[in-house]
This record gives structure tokens, sequence and C-alpha cells, in this order.
């Protein structure tokens, strides 16, 4: 009766044993799908990261060649404004001339 009981019981441990093997069997291919998706993931963000960086550079050469034009725009106001000022004196200087022949009274010939 023992040795039934015995027999029994090692049984139903065998039978569990299996039970667990095959649930094992599941979670490692669980673990191997989780792991094909994850390396599929990073794959992909990979590919998306080179994008962005490819955009980056292309976006800081398209930045630095409009720097460029707008550094020599504003130097070429800078220049005209420059240029402005030293007339300024000279034309100042026309008006008040032209404002004194202007009051001088006109002889008639």
């Amino acid at each position: 009766m023992a040795s039934d009981i015995t027999t029994k019981v090692l049984i139903e441990i065998r039978d569990e044993m299996k039970g667990m093997r095959s649930e094992l069997s599941g979670v490692r291919q669980e673990v191997r799908d989780l792991r094909a998706d994850t390396s599929s993931g990073l794959s992909g963000i990979r590919g998306e990261l080179k994008e962005l960086r490819e955009r980056q550079v292309d976006t800081e050469v398209r930045l630095a060649t409009e720097l460029v034009a707008v550094v020599q725009a504003v130097n070429l106001v800078r220049d005209e404004i420059k240029g402005t000022r030293v007339f300024r004196g000279q034309l100042e200087d026309h008006e008040q001339r032209i404002a004194k022949l202007e009051k001088k009274p006109r002889r008639v010939l």
C-alpha cells in the first residue's frame, strides 16, 4: 500500500514535470519572439536615427549657407549706411548754401 501511494505520487510529480517542461518551452519561445521583436524594433530605430542625423546635417548646411547670405546682406546695408553718412555732411552744406542763395535778392539785368 505504501508503495502504491509512493508510485502514485511519483507519477503525479512526473506528470507535473512534463507540464512544466511544456510551459517552459512556451516561455522560451515567447522570449525568442520578444528578442526578435526587440531586435527588429531596434533596427527600425537605428534607421530612423540615421535618417534624422542626415536631415540634421542637411539642415545645418542650409542654415550655414543662409547665414552667409544674411551676413553679406548686412554688410551691404552697413556699407550703404556708412556711405550715406559720408555724404550727409556735404548734403547739409549744399542745402545751407542754396538756402543762402535763395535769400539773396536777385539782380535783374
